[in-house]
This record gives C-alpha cells, sequence and structure tokens, in this order.
C-alpha cells in the first residue's frame, strides 16, 4: 500500500513540475486557475500524499466558504526570485488573492444589503406566464409610467377603443414615484384584471424607504415625506413580490424593466442590473481576461440592447433619454412622460392557437401613445 501511495506522490510531483514550467513561463500575468488546482501543483512534491490530501481538502473548504473561486497569478517569476518554496508560494499567492477578493466581495455584499435587503425581495424573481393566460386575449406592454396617471389611463381608453377588453397588460416598472398620481396608479394595477407589473428601480426606491421607515432607519430627509413612507401594508407586499422579468414562452417574449445582460442565462442574471443597466462595457476579469458587464450609465459603451442576440424578443423600459428603440430583438418602451415626452405602449395581437411557440418576429404588434400633460420634473 506504501508503495502505491509514493508511487502517486511521485507521479503527481511530475506533473506538478511540469504543469509550474509551463504556467510560470507562458501564461500572462491577468490569467487565472483555480485555486485548489494551484494548491495542489504547489504543495504536492512538498508534502507526504496524506498530508497533501488534508491541504487539498482545507484550500478547498476555505475557497468556498470565503467566496473565493479562482486566484490570480500576479507573478510567480518574482516569488521565485525571493526563493520562497513551493508550499510558501502557494500560501503566499492565496492570502493576496483572498484578501484582494474579499475586500471586494464584503464591499458589494454590503451594497446589495443596503439596496436589496432580504425584507423587499420577490418569493418568485423570475415569473412565467403560460398559453393558458392568453386564452382569446392579446398582449399590452406599456412603458414608464412614474405616476403619470391620467395619461396612462388615456392610453388605456385609447387602447380599448381600437381593440376592446380583452388583452392582457405589462408594465415595464417604474409605474409609480416622481409622477403626480402615485397612489392611484399602485392602486390601479393592484386592482385590475389581467395586469401585471414588473419591478423597476423606482419600485425598488420606494420599497427601500418604506422598509427605512418601518424599522425607524436614518433616512435623506428629501425622502422623509414622500409618499412611500405611507404605503399600506396590502401596497408595500404587492410591491415587495414584483417579479424582476415576466417570461412568455408561447410568444418567445421576456419583459424587463431595464435589461439583461446576453452573457447570462435569465436565473443568474444580477437583481442590480436588471433595474439599472443601460449599457454594456468590457472590464478586466480574473479568469476570463476580458468581459462585458452592465453599466447603468448612458453611453458608457455599448447600448445592451444592440448586443441581445434573442432567441427572446426583450421588452423593457427605464432608458428614456433613447426614447422608442426598436432593435432586432428588443424593444425599448420608456420614452419620457414623465419629462413631457410621451406614454408609449405596444399592443401584440395574439394568435388564437397556441399549441406551438410562435415566432416573435411572425407577430403583429401596433405601438400606441399619448402625449405626457406636462413635463413634471426635468430630465436627470
Amino acid at each position: 500500500m506504501l508503495s502505491i501511495l509514493n508511487l502517486a506522490e511521485i507521479l503527481l510531483g511530475s506533473v506538478a513540475d511540469k504543469s509550474l514550467n509551463t504556467f510560470s513561463s507562458e501564461l500572462p500575468q491577468s490569467d487565472a486557475i483555480p485555486t485548489s488546482l494551484l494548491m495542489v501543483l504547489l504543495t504536492v512534491n512538498e508534502l507526504r500524499v496524506g498530508q497533501f490530501f488534508k491541504t487539498f481538502a482545507l484550500t478547498s473548504f476555505f475557497s468556498y466558504v470565503l467566496g473565493v473561486n479562482h486566484v490570480r497569478i500576479y507573478n510567480f517569476q518574482l516569488l521565485r526570485l525571493l526563493s520562497c518554496s513551493r508550499k510558501m508560494t502557494a500560501i503566499v499567492a492565496c492570502i493576496v488573492s483572498i484578501v484582494r477578493r474579499r475586500l471586494s466581495l464584503s464591499c458589494n455584499r454590503r451594497y446589495i444589503q443596503d439596496v436589496f435587503p432580504k425584507d423587499i425581495q420577490p418569493f418568485v424573481k423570475h415569473r412565467t406566464l403560460s398559453y393558458e393566460d392568453f386564452e382569446n386575449k392579446d398582449l399590452l406592454i406599456v412603458g414608464d409610467v412614474h405616476g403619470c396617471y391620467d395619461e396612462a389611463m388615456a392610453l388605456m381608453n385609447k387602447v380599448r377603443e381600437k381593440h376592446g377588453e380583452n388583452f392582457v397588460t405589462i408594465f415595464v416598472g417604474d409605474m409609480v414615484n416622481k409622477g403626480p398620481k402615485n397612489e392611484a396608479m399602485l392602486d390601479y394595477i393592484m386592482t385590475t384584471k389581467n395586469t401585471h407589473c414588473i419591478r423597476g428601480n423606482h419600485e425598488q426606491a420606494v420599497l427601500r424607504i418604506a422598509l427605512q421607515k418601518r424599522k425607524n432607519l436614518a433616512m435623506d430627509e428629501r425622502w422623509a415625506k414622500s409618499w412611500a413612507t405611507n404605503l399600506t401594508e396590502k401596497q408595500f407586499a404587492f410591491l415587495a413580490n414584483l417579479p424582476y422579468s415576466i417570461s412568455i414562452p408561447a410568444l418567445n417574449v421576456i419583459v424587463v424593466h431595464a435589461g439583461l445582460n446576453p452573457g447570462a442565462p435569465l436565473y443568474s442574471q444580477n437583481d442590480s442590473d436588471m433595474v439599472s443597466m443601460r449599457c454594456l462595457k468590457w472590464v478586466g476579469d480574473d479568469f476570463h481576461g476580458q468581459v462585458l458587464k452592465p453599466t447603468s450609465k448612458q453611453n458608457d459603451g455599448y447600448m445592451w440592447a444592440t448586443c441581445w442576440r434573442g432567441p427572446q424578443h426583450i421588452y423593457f423600459g427605464h432608458d428614456a433619454i433613447k426614447k422608442l428603440q426598436t432593435h432586432r430583438h428588443c424593444t425599448g418602451l420608456d420614452t419620457g412622460c414623465l419629462y413631457g415626452g410621451k406614454l408609449t405602449a405596444v399592443y401584440l395581437n395574439v394568435p388564437r392557437d397556441l399549441s406551438g411557440a410562435i415566432d416573435h418576429s411572425a407577430l403583429s404588434r401596433e405601438f400606441i401613445s399619448v402625449d405626457a400633460n406636462k413635463a413634471y420634473v426635468p430630465v436627470d
């Protein structure tokens, strides 16, 4: 048994030597390898097999607990010049990576806990409407209302005059806040049949203000007298359970407030990105080198909608500056009603036979809009 372990140690040591030389000489400084693999390569020659596996297990465990999935190869040549042993090299590399990552993760977690506390997270983040929800009904998707209740009612009346009552309505988020009649708009959506709403960054802000009020937390003076501080339990519960997206597989459609990252499946989309993103920009990444990351800033990189390649068609709001956007696989519906522009919706004629999936491009659709009564606030 001992000879088998010794043989295994020799073989692993040989692999470690060759791999280390390859990593040190060929990989650029920005590349990275898994933490556990690094420990295998750098410790196997120094330790007995039994001790090695203990080290490997402990390293994997702490990497998981600390949220460190990868470790940057900073400069192995420099470490070797300092005459560090392989064991010490592994320890130094892991410590540097862990400290760096922990600083970043702790800041990010504090942000998430502050902006997206568990008290206001929906039970279902991504809702799905089936073909049964559209039995003999069409689909109306409405852009950002921002409490412009009169314009919203004018738009709904305009749709009903032309198409009747048989349609399902989805608001893309930011249905309230900053506008003149937020409570009336909220009550309308809560009490109207066949009406759904996406969570936007302003619903998120309203929930955060209401939560601060309920917990007697410090609050910015400008929000102290906000209508959000007077939400009823029913209103709070309704807003807190708004989903981040609504998918309609039968129509190959997804509705989201701000956007989706083309590089991630729906279930792993970042909550903050879905309510705030506008663009994608290239940023450095420890493991992949350069990746496209969402940003909420205007004109900072590429418009995310131009990067979305389907197959689903995305309807979204949030970006009033760009007005109506009609891309091949995305449609932006925020046309700045709050700022004196228009309130816009798209009406999709849904086929009565939904026994199979439908190509969105084959759907007949019509844009319907009404002018804002006035500019309620200046453009941000």
